[in-house]
């Protein structure tokens, strides 16, 4: 349930924009109360600093991906690529 509470939060915010991440819309859309919400969640802070530290988790692996990806000869505004 965490993780869909979190990947349903995620996606309300990429569609609407941080006015759009109501914790009561996201247990809405998957069948909770808001009471049981808070049973993973203090508060809307907290639901967004949890999405906050997936992003910082997943920025690693992502950048080594798009590293990976470019090769090492990648230009970016004319200046070769710093190597990681």
């Amino acid at each position: 349930m965490w993780c869909e509470i979190r990947a349903t939060a995620l996606r309300l915010y990429a569609d609407t924009g941080s006015s759009g991440l109501a914790p009561r819309a996201a247990a809405r859309e998957i069948g909770l109360s808001a009471q049981a919400l808070h049973h993973y969640f203090d508060n809307r802070d907290a639901l967004v600093a949890a999405l906050a530290n997936d992003g910082l988790r997943a920025a690693p692996s992502a950048i080594a991906r798009d590293r990976d990806s470019a090769g090492t000869d990648r230009q970016i505004r004319g200046r070769p690529a710093a190597r990681l």
